[in-house]
């Protein structure tokens, strides 16, 4: 597989902060979302809140879920950057960047994740701005 490659589906890599908790509406927009890019993988930070959520939510729907955790013992503070890079690049040669951010509201991690994807190019889709369209 090559950069952006789709014939396996949309990758589709989340981020978001530890302590947002769902809402029912960013839930809906969530799932939109996945069917609207056809969304095959979906990739996450392993950290409680939203990567734990859309982890689980997509497991439910069927959809393949990697785990992309921090070596927080090995890196120390630059661990959440580093494994935000990977995520987004795909991390092990031979593996295709992901196609899509999708960001919930969070905080430096997140800003950080949202910043990466847009120098690689990678569409950031904000859910709360799809909330806000569809809930003016």
């Amino acid at each position: 597989m090559t950069v952006h490659d789709l014939r396996g589906g949309t990758i589709a890599t989340v981020t978001g902060g530890r302590e947002h908790t769902v809402t029912p509406a960013e839930a809906r927009a969530w799932r939109g979302l996945l069917a609207q890019h056809g969304v095959a993988k979906v990739r996450h930070g392993v950290a409680r809140g939203v990567d734990q959520w859309c982890a689980l939510d997509a497991a439910d729907l069927g959809l393949v879920v990697e785990a992309w955790p921090a070596d927080w013992k090995a890196h120390g503070r630059s661990a959440g950057p580093r494994r935000n890079v990977a995520m987004l690049r795909g991390g092990v040669q031979g593996t295709a960047f992901a196609n899509l951010l999708i960001a919930f509201p969070g905080g430096s991690g997140t800003a950080h994740c949202c910043s990466v994807a847009r120098g690689l190019w990678i569409p950031v889709i904000e859910i709360e701005r799809v909330v806000a369209q569809v809930h003016p």
